[in-house]
């Protein structure tokens, strides 16, 4: 993400469903949030991949949701 446009369509791109799933609260917190806000675009999409648990244990569609996500 080179750009100001190009954070804003990532972040409208996951906005659907990755701030849908976990929550406007939880990702105003999270750690993704910060790297966008920072310009740390490269390392936003290892942050999306952990959101990919329910009740502590790794869910197979979600982690696949969040790969799909992170590779936006």
């Amino acid at each position: 993400m080179a750009n100001g446009e190009s954070t804003l369509k990532f972040y409208h791109s996951i906005r659907g469903s990755l701030v849908s799933n976990i929550g406007e609260g939880a990702f105003a917190k999270s750690t993704a949030l910060k790297k966008i806000n920072a310009g740390r675009h490269e390392e936003v999409p290892a942050q999306i991949k952990r959101w990919n648990k329910a009740e502590g244990k790794v869910v197979k569609g979600l982690e696949r949701r969040r790969e799909a996500e992170a590779a936006l």
